[in-house]
């Protein structure tokens, strides 16, 4: 996927939120470090929604803001790319409650705080 649609799909996504806090933090950090496909292994669209719902849904349940829950997962740990982005398939599949507790509990394994 080009990294124009990419952008273009962050903004729709944007829009779509109104521009919640969160999201305006997780924007402004996916456009600083230009991580849309060249450093994360992230393949598309339906990806880059599923990596963008979990840092959200993390964020919410440690009240936490969706920026620092993007460091501790791509800048302190590599759990984006070594766990939520490969394992995309089976991970989308699950309830929200089943995602958020499943990479959390991979967070305290690999000892990430936020």
């Amino acid at each position: 996927m080009a990294g124009n649609r990419v952008e273009l799909f962050i903004r729709d996504k944007f829009i779509r939120n109104q521009g919640s806090r969160s999201f305006v933090f997780l924007f402004i950090r996916l456009r600083r470090y230009k991580i849309m496909l060249s450093e994360e292994k992230i393949k598309d669209a339906k990806e880059l929604e599923f990596v963008i719902f979990c840092i959200e849904n993390i964020a919410e349940k440690l009240k936490k803001r969706a920026d620092q829950i993007y460091v501790a997962l791509a800048e302190k740990s590599n759990i984006l790319n070594d766990y939520i982005v490969p394992e995309y398939e089976m991970l989308h599949t699950q309830s929200k409650e089943y995602i958020v507790n499943d990479i959390v509990e991979v967070m305290k394994e690999r000892g990430v705080q936020t």
